[in-house]
């Protein structure tokens, strides 16, 4: 048997790569088409409209809307890190992460997206009441984890913008339709994220393209961490099974956009402002 060359080996293993990321896109969304969220904050018979699998086509380089055609579309995600290639790609300069905690993706993002130049990270860093998840830690760990932030954004000069308070309240430093990118991470609870979405919409320049993690509903999320976290849970108490997941889906269906759901895990999602 000939022995391939180090290009003809590194060809295959791209090849290989690249064909388990699309089998990889399609279990998952056979996964999703076969557990739609229940209970309140679930877009019902909505599932199989909304989303686009991340194995597809689609987008690319252009700006914000096509000429006379509206948002362009996104293209496949295979992961949550690849928004920042379309984020570079369509020439997008400003964007905001909700719920930064140690700023790992947000240094991953500014990395991988060049030509941003303002990056706001909104984040109270403080222990919440109602609020189960493994992210709510006490007060004292809260503010080491907030100064871990600052130092591993602190080489992208002065592109990280600090807002450290609610991400309701960060919206008064915000103009509207001034941001090219929202990635929602902030509390996990139906609650919560809804209201970060419906908040940061109008932030949101048409075109823009609004994200999320961890879409997946509080049920899932229980079995993850065997009962030691219940993102049913919200703020004033009341209980939303539906979680992230729920409330992206509900948001979609009102808004009348696609999902696009990332291959990795804890799966994104992502949708586009229409124009």
């Amino acid at each position: 048997m000939g022995v391939m060359s180090p290009a003809a080996a590194g060809g295959a293993q791209q090849a290989a790569w690249r064909k388990a990321a699309i089998c990889g896109a399609l279990l998952l969304a056979v996964f999703y088409m076969l557990s739609p969220p229940s209970g309140a904050g679930a877009a019902s018979g909505s599932s199989s409209r909304l989303y686009r699998l991340a194995g597809g086509g689609g987008g690319g380089a252009g700006g914000a809307c096509g000429r006379g055609k509206g948002a362009l579309p996104l293209p496949a995600l295979p992961k949550r890190s690849d928004l920042a290639k379309v984020l570079e790609g369509r020439g997008f300069k400003v964007g905001a992460e909700l719920g930064v905690q140690r700023g790992i993706f947000a240094a991953d993002m500014m990395r991988n997206w060049p030509s941003c130049e303002k990056y706001y990270l909104v984040d109270i860093w403080m222990q919440q009441t109602n609020y189960s998840d493994g992210a709510n830690v006490g007060n004292n760990v809260q503010e080491r984890i907030y100064e871990e932030a600052k130092a591993r954004v602190a080489d992208f000069g002065d592109v990280p913008s600090f807002l450290r308070m609610f991400t309701s309240k960060a919206t008064a430093f915000i103009a509207d339709e001034s941001l090219d990118f929202v990635y929602v991470d902030a509390r996990h609870d139906y609650c919560g994220a809804k209201e970060d979405m419906e908040l940061y919409w109008p932030k949101l320049r048409p075109g823009g393209i609004m994200a999320g993690h961890d879409f997946v509903t509080a049920e899932t999320v229980s079995r993850w961490t065997n009962g030691t976290q219940d993102w049913s849970l919200c703020a004033d108490g009341t209980v939303h099974p539906g979680a992230v997941r729920g409330a992206a889906e509900e948001f979609a269906a009102a808004k009348g956009v696609t999902i696009t759901v990332t291959g990795d895990g804890p799966p994104s999602f992502a949708v586009v402002k229409p124009c």
